[in-house]
């Protein structure tokens, strides 16, 4: 397959996949999921789901926690992803905790410090 048309079956996976873990689980018991990312093999059989995950304090669950739940619901997830899209095959979901976010807020932060140090400094 052509690099354009596999980009169109991650996307068109991806934003199917959002919508169903939006619609199926409740964020209460889940926290917050967001698909951020979704690369499906070239022959369609696989597919890596980049997942991040927002949680609140006084949950009394992990982002481990809620990716094993996800491993555990793929048949149920594939069950209704086979009605929204028509591939071929129906890739096997594998999830995987995408952490870049909190990456990237972490870098903010020190970029903040940083420079609000260097304004104490300069003053």
């Amino acid at each position: 397959m052509t690099n354009r048309r596999m980009r169109r079956v991650n996307k068109h996976v991806q934003e199917a996949l959002g919508r169903i873990i939006n619609e199926e689980y409740d964020y209460s018991k889940t926290g917050l999921i967001t698909v951020n990312k979704v690369e499906v093999s070239r022959d369609l059989r696989h597919a890596k789901v980049y997942v991040s995950i927002l949680l609140e304090d006084e949950q009394d669950f992990n982002r481990e926690d809620v990716i094993d739940m996800l491993d555990r619901e793929e048949y149920h997830i594939k069950d209704i992803l086979k009605n929204r899209i028509t591939l071929k095959y129906l890739p096997e979901l594998h999830f995987i905790l995408d952490e870049s976010l909190e990456k990237a807020e972490k870098i903010y932060d020190i970029i903040e410090k940083h420079n609000k140090d260097k304004k104490n400094d300069n003053e």
